[in-house]
């Protein structure tokens, strides 16, 4: 799951729910606000490029989700 944020406030707020999803789920925060503070203590990975990028490198080409914008 990739989270995007661009002020690393909005993740704070969130942290106690951010460590419960990346229990969870592998986690990946990108955008301005992903900082290491919040990664290390959620137990998440940051995403250095551009959110839907990096996103996107994530799934493989061939998969489709059944979604549809």
């Amino acid at each position: 799951m990739v989270l995007a944020a661009v002020d690393a406030q909005r993740f704070r707020q969130a942290m106690p729910d951010l460590g419960t999803l990346s229990r969870a789920v592998p986690l990946r925060l990108a955008g301005a606000g992903a900082t290491r503070e919040v990664a290390d203590a959620i137990g998440a990975t940051i995403l250095a490029g551009d959110p839907v990028t990096e996103a996107q490198r994530l799934v493989p080409p061939n998969r489709t989700s059944g979604w549809s914008p």
